[in-house]
């Protein structure tokens, strides 16, 4: 892989490192000095509603921040890997998930936000993010003002030095997914249009990914296919939820933090018992926790 080529794209994937803090903060702070999107709920009952003390939520949280870190390849590609003792390093989605959680999170704690700096200032000087034609991935919803149509993914690998995978998934396939049969994409769709000031639109994206929640996961297309409920699109429910004051199903929550293993981190997938389903942990699903956990009206 051509090196120039592998730096054409470096100052897109550093300046997202760089303003992630500022960004969520930034929505945070709208979303704190503006009165609910319906109108009809206030922040305080909400918080009272889930405020249960069954659980820390600084501790789940900080659990899962040590995976992350723990899955750092901080002395060669700078980048944290997929999973637990994996090679694969992707850059979409999960370490600028990554970054955006412990910039979020390190807010707190002097420490990690210096971690945080220090992953980015890797990847500034060891690798970049190689746009093909312009694609975005669909996250990039969360810290940027992008159009709010999400394209079937395809996965590239950038590079792969000294034996390992770097890799990189783009939302530039042909077609567009629907917020009726994707849950992630409705709550997605919702972030974007809440942040280009499209209440109403948010809204109606938001009730659709919501009407999906059956009690215990998310029945989406995705999940008519296998049977099995994907963890992540519960901490993209909970942390769109947070961003449009809106209040969220208890149970949710309860099976969000089901899924986290003793090693911090949390299974990518379960089923209606609330098993882990045979799936691994990983850094995309964990870092996704960490930002609901962080924005969610109980911490």
């Amino acid at each position: 892989m051509n090196r120039r080529l592998l730096a054409v794209g470096l100052a897109v994937l550093v300046g997202v490192a760089s303003i992630a803090a500022y960004s969520i903060y930034e929505s945070n702070r709208q979303v704190s000095t503006t009165s609910s999107l319906t109108g009809t709920i206030s922040t305080q009952s909400t918080h009272q509603s889930l405020s249960t003390g069954r659980f820390s939520a600084s501790t789940t949280t900080s659990k899962a921040v040590d995976y992350l870190l723990a899955n750092w390849d901080g002395k060669g590609t700078g980048l944290i890997a997929e999973s637990p003792g994996s090679s694969t390093f992707w850059l979409y989605s999960d370490n600028f998930l990554a970054t955006l959680a412990l910039n979020q999170y390190g807010r707190g704690n002097e420490t990690i936000f210096t971690i945080a700096g220090d992953m980015s200032r890797s990847m500034n000087s060891d690798l970049a993010l190689r746009h093909l034609n312009g694609a975005e991935n669909q996250y990039a919803v969360l810290n940027a003002s992008v159009p709010c149509r999400f394209h079937p993914s395809t996965s590239y690998t950038v590079d792969t030095p000294d034996g390992v995978k770097i890799k990189t998934t783009l939302n530039n396939g042909t077609g567009e997914l629907s917020e009726a049969q994707y849950a992630d994409i409705a709550f997605l769709k919702a972030v974007c249009l809440y942040r280009q000031a499209n209440a109403t639109g948010a809204m109606t994206a938001y009730n659709a990914g919501s009407r999906m929640f059956d009690g215990v996961g998310f029945r989406d297309l995705p999940y008519n296919q296998t049977g099995q409920y994907q963890t992540y699109k519960l901490a993209l429910y909970i942390y769109t939820s947070a961003i449009l004051r809106q209040p969220f199903f208890e149970a949710a929550l309860s099976a969000l933090l089901a899924m986290q293993a003793q090693s911090g981190g949390f299974y990518t997938g379960y089923d209606a018992s609330k098993s882990n389903d045979g799936t691994l942990t990983n850094t995309e699903t964990t870092s996704l926790a960490i930002l609901a956990l962080s924005n969610a009206p109980y911490v």
